[in-house]
């Protein structure tokens, strides 16, 4: 396997995909007045996006070791095909929600293929904060793109149109790689899975990635409504804070690995949690929406750190199945948390991001926790 074509390729299709996947919490209010539903009712947007998350979580854990790496990425572009395609030609939000089930579905069959081909390099290429740098930089592009379409008098339709080709294209692309091994390992049986989920460095880490990733996803997902309903910002303005956000958001992954080094893997998901909390508190009480780009900035780190410092305690063949559930997770979280967000936010905006300050707190005892059970907190690398 040729390491660096492989990593520039990594990042180059976590942004791509990262862009078609983040397209969807832009047009929430467009959804919400194309088919006349009540935050709550658009709620299952998130919801149905998040089961198709677990389903293909959950099944690949245990299937991606025999499948090959190579195989379950391509399955999982072919759900994106899907997905964008229902989006592209919805006229019903059945349809819709039909849509970003596969997206969800590619979520997770993309990223769990992603991480465990990335879990795969040397280290010396495997830099994990950049990894998931290209993921908030598709973040920064997909409102920029959204709001170029939908202020030019295009439909989201469109736009998704436009994805479809993308997704098309890539899958040709990806299935054309030589360089790519499809990388196979005995399969992982539902004892042996036990036993390592039963480890306190997976079960804890794995609620760490339940929290948090509800939790950010929650803070996009609804941000729109937050910004045009409680702060009156105009629908261009508000994306164009979303595009900030994954800005900074997108420099604190960049950032991840310097602080790790200098703080250690414990204290940089300790800090960085006390510093989401603070900005949020800051943002709500002094109803200031620039704040939004200093939380975006603080969540950067953690996701990263989480993943880096577990992949690396575990085995090639044990790292397949620990992506699949740590996004298998992410997306019972996003299940769990956004939907409340959303039923929240139908009585107060304001209120729902009040959530994210004790999901924070609940990941800072985690941490701790994980610090303890590990051989307690990591010393500072210098």
């Amino acid at each position: 396997m040729n390491q660096m074509k492989t990593r520039n390729y990594l990042y180059f299709l976590h942004f791509l995909t990262s862009i078609i996947i983040n397209s969807v919490a832009p047009l929430m209010t467009t959804i919400q007045s194309e088919y006349t539903v009540s935050i709550s009712q658009s709620a299952l947007v998130p919801l149905l996006n998040t089961a198709g998350v677990l389903i293909s979580n959950f099944a690949g854990g245990f299937l991606i070791a025999s499948m090959g790496l190579k195989t379950s990425l391509q399955l999982g572009l072919l759900f994106g095909l899907l997905g964008t395609a229902l989006f592209a030609t919805s006229y019903s939000f059945l349809q819709v929600l039909m849509g970003v089930f596969f997206i969800g579905m590619t979520t997770g069959t993309v990223f769990m293929s992603l991480t465990s081909i990335f879990a795969s390099l040397d280290s010396k290429y495997a830099n994990y904060g950049l990894f998931h740098a290209f993921f908030g930089i598709g973040g920064i592009v997909s409102p920029l793109i959204t709001a170029f379409f939908l202020k030019a008098n295009f439909s989201y339709r469109n736009i998704f149109a436009l994805y479809t080709v993308v997704m098309a294209l890539i899958l040709v692309y990806t299935s054309m790689l030589k360089y790519l091994e499809n990388t196979r390992h005995p399969a992982i049986q539902p004892k042996e899975a036990l036993g390592i989920i039963s480890r306190p460095l997976v079960y804890l880490t794995l609620l760490i990635f339940l929290l948090y990733a509800g939790t950010e996803i929650g803070i996009t997902t609804w941000s729109g409504n937050l910004f045009e309903k409680a702060f009156l910002l105009s629908k261009s303005n508000a994306q164009l804070l979303l595009s900030t956000f994954w800005a900074a958001y997108t420099f604190g992954r960049i950032i991840t690995e310097y602080i790790d080094r200098k703080l250690g893997a414990i204290r940089t998901i300790i800090v960085s949690s006390v510093m989401v909390i603070i900005s949020i508190a800051v943002m709500l009480i002094m109803k200031n929406s620039i704040i939004f780009i200093f939380v975006g900035f603080f969540l950067g780190p953690v996701f990263p750190t989480v993943q880096k410092y577990a992949n690396s305690k575990l085995s090639q063949r044990e790292i397949g199945l620990y992506s699949g559930l740590s996004y298998g997770f992410t997306g019972f979280g996003s299940m769990l948390i956004v939907t409340s967000m959303g039923l929240v936010a139908d009585v107060d905006t304001r209120l729902s991001y009040v959530m994210a300050l004790f999901t924070f707190t609940v990941i800072i005892f985690i941490a701790a926790a994980l610090g303890r059970k590990e051989g307690g907190q990591e010393n500072a690398k210098n």
